[in-house]
């Protein structure tokens, strides 16, 4: 089971600062007693592992994204937020080949990413408050094949994506997908 790690990106700093402090202790330990079992160390690095697979790029009024802004290799990452910025793209997303969760909301797209196709881990997909249309490409991207791990689609507050015939498209065609969608009746003009 995966272990859910809380979304406040003040809480994941708290966490990562404490398992740094947790490996600096231990690392002075060693340095003192000559002695740690290497389980025990072991078992610390993951922990700093799990830690450093989050990435949070949150607020930042990000017009433009690079796979250099993150110290991390692509295919470490489990999270990925880049929500509350400017964004349309996200060059560089298919090296993320074991990122878990994508939160996307409150940016500039128009569509999904392609390179969505390309993450057979994923299963969370936050795209709300966005400007994404409903097309042809969105529907396939979606749905054939369906992305293989995808568990939760939060599409809400996206203008264009409004009604329910959509909503019960994706619905029949991803069944396993808890689905979030607005839908306003009668749609707006």
């Amino acid at each position: 089971n995966r272990m859910r790690l809380d979304k406040r990106p003040e809480v994941r700093m708290e966490a990562k600062l404490k398992a740094q402090e947790v490996i600096d202790n231990a690392i002075g330990n060693n340095k003192t007693a000559h002695i740690v079992q290497d389980d025990h160390l072991n078992a610390i690095s993951t922990k700093q592992q799990q830690v450093d697979k989050v990435v949070s790029l949150m607020d930042l009024s990000l017009t433009q994204f690079s796979l250099n802004m993150i110290s991390y290799t692509p295919s470490s990452i489990l999270e990925l937020d880049l929500s509350h910025n400017c964004l349309s793209e996200i060059p560089g997303l298919s090296q993320m080949k074991n990122l878990v969760s994508l939160d996307i909301c409150r940016n500039e797209f128009r569509s999904l990413p392609e390179s969505l196709r390309e993450l057979p881990h994923l299963t969370q997909i936050n795209a709300s408050r966005n400007k994404l249309r409903a097309s042809a490409d969105l529907l396939v991207l979606l749905t054939k094949p369906p992305l293989p791990s995808l568990q939760s689609l939060d599409l809400t507050f996206n203008k264009k994506l409004f009604t329910q015939s959509l909503l019960d498209i994706l619905s029949s065609s991803l069944p396993s997908v808890a689905i979030s969608m607005t839908v306003t009746s009668p749609p707006p003009t």
